[in-house]
């Protein structure tokens, strides 16, 4: 009998523990993987010949936002002390980066690559989301504010909002640059479930996500 690898036996809930997460990022986590989710079902159905692991899309979501609480900057003591354990430099405590190192070290490659691919800006970054697995997260992660499911015009609203207030004239042209790509995204998830947005909408009301 063949033994189950690395990725098959995790359990992300334990890793949020494991690294203390607060109890509304572990919330936020599970409302993404259930969008993730009904995506990579719905691109399935639609094409029938497409491999994609339900467990890989359920546990890169889980664990998307590992970080999270470690990188906020009342935490910074803990995540220096964890990067001294893991021999990670202190230079990768940022959101994403940090996840993607833990993640590294556990020998769990995908899901690090979609956690450190799933932060705003990166839609346009060199290390933009390119497999389907980082782009299902990074579009699911899009649809949950919080642990509540949104639309994408109303999630990108909060991002809009908060940088408007910088009057950086660069970075809110980056933050239209960001949300046309999101937008983009969109459209070829959409396109491989072979549904609308008001129908996908749709399938998430009567999925009572």
């Amino acid at each position: 009998m063949r033994a189950k690898s690395k990725q098959q036996e995790v359990d992300p809930l334990k890793l949020h523990k494991k690294y203390g997460s607060y109890k509304n990022i572990i919330q936020h986590s599970k409302a993404v993987a259930r969008v993730a989710l009904l995506i990579a079902k719905l691109i399935k159905q639609a094409n029938p010949k497409i491999r994609l692991s339900l467990e890989d899309v359920k546990n890169a979501a889980l664990l998307h936002d590992l970080d999270k609480t470690l990188t906020l900057k009342q935490n910074r003591a803990k995540a220096e002390k964890l990067c001294d354990k893991l021999n990670i430099p202190k230079s990768k405590i940022k959101h994403g980066e940090l996840s993607y190192e833990i993640l590294k070290k556990l020998g769990l490659k995908k899901y690090a690559i979609a956690a450190r691919q799933h932060t705003y800006f990166k839609i346009i970054s060199r290390d933009k989301p390119k497999t389907l697995l980082s782009k299902i997260i990074y579009y699911a992660d899009k649809r949950c504010n919080g642990d509540k499911i949104v639309t994408l015009k109303e999630r990108l609203k909060v991002w809009n909002d908060r940088y408007s207030k910088t009057n950086d004239e660069k970075t809110n042209k980056l933050v239209k640059e960001a949300n046309k790509k999101i937008y983009e995204l969109q459209d070829e998830l959409m396109k491989m479930m072979k549904l609308t947005v008001s129908k996908f909408n749709k399938k998430i009301r009567e999925n009572k996500l």
